[in-house]
């Protein structure tokens, strides 16, 4: 079969024989529904050998290729490329130009909504609003997808994210710490939990990814992210922001405040094995980073989801993968045409 596609993604890989493959990951742009394929490419060294360039991150390419299936999940073998250029890919680079997929209009309000709900005379409130009110941040922010390849990986994904992980953050506080009533407790005593700093915490936990990834015009990494990683840009632009304020009144006995709210941008991987140097150590850490978490798997299983239906309406199972080791099961969810 012979298709277009966008290059997201290539590595040189060692066989057990000695020679090399080219490991790739192909956009499927807009006919595919932004669906992203692994390929592999057999016989680099004698492709090379031949005078082939292989292709690189961002290239379009006409492929024959045949399909297959390994450990589970769908495969690639791409027998030819060529790699268009000049007028020929121009054309071709509006079909993978993915589409902001959220209601922005609602995530923008919601996002001014949660930021009145921090306090300017708290370090922490200021810190969101001297933050986001910096020339150009919003209009990056609310560009940035969140995400390379997996979760909400396009225009408005990371202001989908960030508004998603500090709403159910704070709604997991009020079902344990209700300022309405009684919340869920353990031995008949309310968990305290400081809501402000929370909200905080959530808004300011992933600013760094607006350093850390692009469009051009699917998502791609920066050497940021291989340098320093968006959680670690994150702490620096808080921590940069907050060095001024440590030395002004009122701010100079914030300290513990702003102590805390490093801690929740640090931690918010949950694991030292996801990335975070440190663990959640407080509450509103443990909270922001469950909900980190589940925000992202959602988005996955969701997105994973729509893209295999959209390509196959009969498909019952996701595949196997690093986070769903059994697969995700969407043989009840509905179909395109319904």
């Amino acid at each position: 079969m012979a298709t277009v596609v966008m290059v997201s993604s290539f590595e040189v890989k060692p066989t057990r024989r000695g020679d090399h493959f080219g490991a790739l990951t192909l956009n499927l742009g807009e006919k595919g529904a932004f669906a992203q394929v692994e390929a592999k490419m057999w016989d680099l060294d004698a492709r090379i050998s031949r005078g082939d360039h292989p292709p690189s991150a961002g290239d379009v390419i006409e492929i024959e290729y045949q399909a297959n299936e390994y450990q589970g999940r769908l495969q690639w073998i791409i027998k030819s490329f060529r790699v268009l250029d000049g007028a020929e890919r121009e054309g071709r680079l509006a079909q993978f130009s993915p589409p902001e997929q959220i209601d922005s209009e609602f995530y923008r309000a919601r996002l001014e909504e949660l930021i009145e709900r921090t306090s300017a005379e708290r370090v922490s409130g200021l810190l969101v609003r001297q933050i986001f009110d910096r020339s150009g941040f919003r209009e990056a922010f609310y560009r940035s997808p969140a995400a390379f390849r997996h979760h909400q990986n396009y225009p408005g994904g990371l202001l989908e994210h960030t508004i998603n992980v500090t709403s159910l953050a704070l709604a997991m506080a009020e079902s344990y710490a209700s300022d309405t009533g009684p919340g869920l407790t353990f031995n008949s005593e309310t968990l305290p939990i400081d809501r402000e700093l929370l909200t905080a915490a959530g808004l300011l936990h992933d600013i760094g990814k607006v350093e850390t990834y692009r469009l051009e015009p699917l998502p791609v990494t920066t050497d940021a992210n291989s340098w320093e990683g968006h959680l670690a840009i994150s702490y620096a632009v808080v921590r940069h922001e907050a060095v001024p304020l440590m030395e002004t009144p009122p701010y100079e006995s914030a300290g513990e405040e702003l102590s805390k709210l490093f801690h929740c941008i640090l931690s918010h991987h949950g694991t030292l094995e996801y990335g975070s140097p440190v663990t959640p150590a407080c509450v509103e850490a443990f909270l922001l980073s469950q909900a980190d978490l589940a925000d992202a798997r959602l988005a996955d299983m969701a997105q994973g989801g729509i893209e295999a239906l959209a390509r196959d309406p009969s498909k019952r199972w996701l595949p196997r993968s690093l986070h769903f080791p059994t697969g995700v099961f969407i043989g009840d969810w509905p179909k395109p045409s319904e």
